[in-house]
C-alpha cells in the first residue's frame, strides 16, 4: 500500500476559504436514563450477549448499553438542537 497522494484537512480548507473554522464546545446535555427507559433496554442487550459469562455481561451492560441510549434520548436531543441553533443564530 502506498502513501496519501495528498492530504486536504480542515485547516486548508479554512485557509482557501472553503469552510470557516470549526470550534468544538462542551455541551450543556447531561446524560440521564429515566427508569421507565430501562426496560427497553433489556431484551436487546440480552440477545446480543448470549453466551457470555454473566460477569462480563453486567460490566459490559453499566459501560455501553445505558450510555447508547441516554445519548440518543429525545430530551437530550431536543437541547443539542436548541443549543445548536442558538449558536448558529447569534453568529
Amino acid at each position: 500500500m502506498g502513501g496519501y497522494i495528498s492530504i486536504y484537512d480542515i485547516a486548508r480548507a479554512v485557509e482557501l476559504g472553503a469552510t470557516v473554522p470549526i470550534y468544538y464546545e462542551g455541551w450543556p446535555a447531561k446524560l440521564e436514563l429515566s427508569e421507565a427507559e430501562r426496560p427497553r433496554i433489556d431484551p436487546d442487550f440480552a440477545e446480543v450477549t448470549e453466551g457470555e459469562e454473566v460477569e462480563r455481561k453486567e460490566g459490559l451492560k453499566s459501560k455501553w448499553a445505558q450510555l447508547a441510549a441516554v445519548v440518543g434520548s429525545e430530551k437530550r436531543l431536543r437541547l443539542v438542537a436548541a443549543v445548536s441553533m442558538a449558536g448558529m443564530r447569534a453568529r
